[in-house]
Formats: C-alpha cells, structure tokens, sequence
C-alpha cells in the first residue's frame, strides 16, 4: 500500500491541473501561462502545454500530448546522473539531482535547453522556484546518497537563469518536498518531524513561524488556499490561513 501513495498524491495533483489560474506567477499553480499540471516538488514528471516532460535517473525526456489519443516521445536529452526531480516555472525547468539543480530553458519546447547548473552537497534534492528565488532542500540518507550528514533548506539566487548563486542555507532535520503559497509562506516537509512553516516576506530569508508536528510530512501541494500534504499514515488536505485548519484526512493502511 505505501507503493501507492505517490500515485494517489499524482491523482489529486491531476485535479488541481484541470484548473487555470493566471493571478500571480508564484509558482506553477500560479503560472500566467496557464495549461500547467501542479505536482509535488518529489514529482518526476510534470505537463506544459502541449508536452508532458518526464525525469530518469540520467536524463529529460519530453513527450508531445498535443494528441492525448498518439502521445509522442521525442529526443532525449541527457542531463547527469541521480536526477531527482522536476519542477516548471516561468517556461523553464528546474531539475533536481543528488548533487545538482539544473536549469532549462523551453524555448523550444521540443528541445528543452540547458542554461546553467547549480552545484552543491550530495542528497536529496527537491526545488521549487517563486520570482528570482529557488528553495532546495538537501537531506542525509542512504536513499539520497549522501556520504555526509546534511540537512538544510538553500535559498538560491536565480534573477539571472543562466547564474544561479546561493544566498542562504537554513540547517533543518530531515526536509524533503516543499511547496510556496500566494500568502508570503513556504511550505516544508521535515519527515518526521512535521510541516514547517516559514514566513519569506524577505525571500533571502525564511523564517520558520509555524511548525505542525500532528503527523509526518513528505510533500506538500499549495493550490490557492489549499494544501495538501502526504504522511506516512495518509493524505491531509488543509484550508490556509493565519494558521492552517485541518479539512479531511485520506488515512492510508499497511
């Protein structure tokens, strides 16, 4: 049953898809570009447009789904090895590996164009991106590769696409996938230990207001004013306000 969990948490990222909102471009269920699909920060694969754009460990592959009924593969583009993730914002891709954040223009979205990569520690690597700024997380684990004990939020400067620069480096317990609201929040799963809440008014620098210890957390969905957020133990859908209120829980059973 644990198996499934990332397919339902997919499913419900499906359904926010199906809805356009052009208000802000915070972060791709804010896009002024519309037709975005909204996944998780753990997501492999993500849709723009006409092109689903799907993550191996070693390379991007876009698919053209201007056609849903003949979905057509095109060329690979290999990136590196231990590629993690994927995320689009503002027709680019910011595309996570175990040592790396790689980004990617769409131009053409046919054939999606290196820009630059942003280097740091070796571990797991989930992004998302709201103006001029990228949040990573990095966590220790044998999963991640890791060969050292690090466990820190990176604030990455990405004003200019093509020179990615960090600014600042939060230590945390054991992050993993993230997610930013339209209300000034960012949204961090720390296992374990919860969801924390980080107010980034000055986006250089998170400050953790909030921390919600009820249940592990594992990734997170910001679609207007709701969240949804994966635990070990089940899907927990939450209406954002001064404080998040807990709307349902989706229990799942081993």
């Amino acid at each position: 049953m644990k198996k499934l969990l990332p397919f339902i948490f997919f499913s419900l990222s499906l359904l926010f898809s199906c809805e356009e909102d052009s208000s802000s471009d915070m972060s791709p269920s804010f896009d002024s570009g519309g037709n975005i699909s909204q996944g998780g920060s753990l997501a492999r694969f993500t849709i723009l447009n006409d092109y689903l754009y799907v993550v191996d460990n070693t390379s991007l592959i876009p698919v053209q789904i201007s056609n849903l009924s003949a979905p057509l593969a095109l060329s690979k583009v290999e990136i590196g090895v231990g590629i993690e993730t994927i995320f689009p914002y503002n027709n680019h891709l910011f595309i996570g590996a175990n040592n790396a954040m790689y980004i990617y223009n769409l131009d053409n979205p046919a054939q999606p164009q290196h820009l630059s990569t942003y280097t740091h520690f070796t571990g797991c690597d989930p992004v998302v991106v709201s103006s001029n700024y990228a949040y990573v997380t990095l966590r220790e684990g044998v999963s991640c590769a890791s060969p050292i004990n690090i466990n820190v939020l990176e604030v990455v400067d990405v004003s200019n696409y093509a020179e990615p620069f960090q600014v600042n480096s939060i230590f945390m317990n054991n992050p993993r996938g993230l997610g930013i609201g339209g209300n000034n929040k960012l949204y961090v799963c720390d296992g374990d230990f919860g969801l924390v809440q980080f107010s980034i008014d000055d986006p250089t620098i998170p400050i953790q207001d909030t921390v919600y210890t009820a249940h592990s957390a594992n990734d997170v969905i910001v679609r207007n004013d709701l969240l949804i957020v994966t635990g070990d133990d089940g899907i927990y859908q939450y209406q954002i306000g001064e404080k998040l209120e807990l709307l349902s829980v989706l229990p799942i059973t081993y």
